[in-house]
């Protein structure tokens, strides 16, 4: 078994800690993928570009988790460069526009490998849980670096309002992580973040590299009207049917805006969802809610520590906040899916340890707070702390999640094994 040691007496000790009981492991093979996602652009436009791809280019050799780690490579590539020319959300200008064209390009070769993998799956018939249990992996990663390169094209600067694109962003992905657990399957609406609003964040890059960063920090009507086809038409319609405080914010913060309502309406049509299920199956609507937590403590908590840290966590620290917030969330969305992939409860699943660590972080930010800075922690070293326990944490499910059902159900992860293309 891999990432295991033989030690005296030939006894094999494990390198990680078993995220799945071993009891658990035959509901594996009872699990089937259910879903759909009904985007129309998907359906008319894309899915041409995503059948040719597999049907044409990609060798039947190839695995498609490898399909889908070499469109998050490019993601990584993408905020790698974004840290890099602009670590603290605030240098858009000096960032060179080949970078924006970079991303721009990055974001939608990863969702084109993200719609393939599937479809590459099918082809070698090689689908698996543990595909799922990547793929959603991987789009919670994204959802933090993306978070990330949106910050740097509308030049957000390592404010409270920067925080928010990543909570929003992980608000709707959390919810809808959620859903599908009390739904019984992923089912994407016309219009959905996956593709319609990736394609945003892909434009908005696109924008920064043909026109300059400069393009994001006009003023919301002479953006309309410089980039839309009959500009000079919508910045009348726009400028008669709106208050005049939306003329004066710039581009970017309507951007950021347009996420942050994109998510409440995501928000609030997934809990309506899973509500009126509830109510037909005659289940307590609060027990449901409660598997929230720990999303609600982490989101929240994270917003109140940038809110009133006495050091300024977040100017000082921007992008360690963000990975430490976003790898938190994106365990706890890894956790829900693999109950559902195993049918299991997810409130059985216990983060409690996290929590507590969390809750000890942003509780020593509230005692500096209160005590006007004189009395607390030295943030920086609790949020450096609190990371490499996140990371220490995820890494571990990431290695127990790939041994165990690889080794369970025998497959390899990043190759196909030859019985798989018979």
């Amino acid at each position: 078994m891999a990432f295991t040691k033989v030690g005296r007496n030939n006894e094999v000790k494990r390198l990680y800690t078993p995220v799945i009981n071993e009891e658990d492991l035959p509901l594996l093979k009872q699990y089937k993928n259910k879903g759909e996602d009904r985007s129309l652009l998907r359906k008319y436009v894309l899915t041409i570009l995503y059948d040719f791809i597999v049907e044409r280019l990609f060798p039947a050799t190839l695995a498609p988790n490898m399909v889908t780690l070499i469109g998050f490579t490019a993601i990584v590539w993408h905020a790698y460069l974004c840290i890099y020319f602009s670590p603290d959300f605030s240098q858009s200008m000096e960032v060179p526009r080949w970078v924006y064209l970079n991303n721009a390009f990055c974001l939608f070769f990863y969702q084109t490998m993200d719609n393939c993998d599937g479809k590459q799956a099918r082809k070698t018939g090689s689908s698996s849980p543990l595909g799922d249990l990547f793929d959603h992996g991987c789009d919670s990663l994204t959802v933090i670096l993306g978070a990330i390169s949106l910050c740097v094209a509308c030049n957000t600067g390592p404010t409270f309002m920067a925080f928010t694109v990543l909570i929003n962003a992980f608000i709707a992905f959390a919810i809808q992580t959620w859903e599908e657990y009390y739904v019984g399957g992923l089912f994407l609406p016309e219009v959905n973040g996956a593709i319609e609003g990736l394609l945003i964040l892909v434009y908005v890059q696109f924008l920064c590299g043909w026109h300059g960063p400069y393009i994001m920090q006009l003023p919301f009507n002479e953006f309309v009207e410089k980039v839309f086809p009959l500009g000079g038409v919508l910045r009348w319609i726009l400028e008669w049917i709106t208050p005049s405080f939306i003329h004066s914010i710039t581009a970017g913060q309507g951007c950021v805006n347009l996420m942050a309502m994109t998510a409440v309406g995501s928000t609030i049509k997934s809990v309506y969802d899973v509500f009126t299920l509830t109510q037909k199956q005659k289940k307590s609507f609060r027990v449901v809610l409660s598997a929230l937590k720990p999303f609600v403590v982490v989101m929240f908590g994270s917003l109140f520590w940038v809110a009133f840290s006495p050091d300024d966590i977040m100017v000082n620290h921007p992008v360690l906040m963000f990975l430490t917030t976003g790898l938190a969330c994106a365990y706890f969305c890894n956790h829900i899916t693999l109950a559902f992939i195993l049918n299991t409860d997810i409130r059985e699943m216990n983060h409690d340890y996290m929590l507590y660590i969390y809750m000890g972080a942003i509780g020593n930010s509230l005692l500096g707070f209160l005590t006007m800075g004189t009395f607390y922690l030295n943030e920086a070293l609790v949020l450096v702390f609190l990371f490499l326990v996140v990371f220490c944490i995820y890494v571990n499910y990431v290695f127990s999640v790939f041994v165990q059902i690889s080794t369970y159900l025998n497959i390899h992860v990043f190759s196909i094994k030859k019985i798989s293309l018979k």
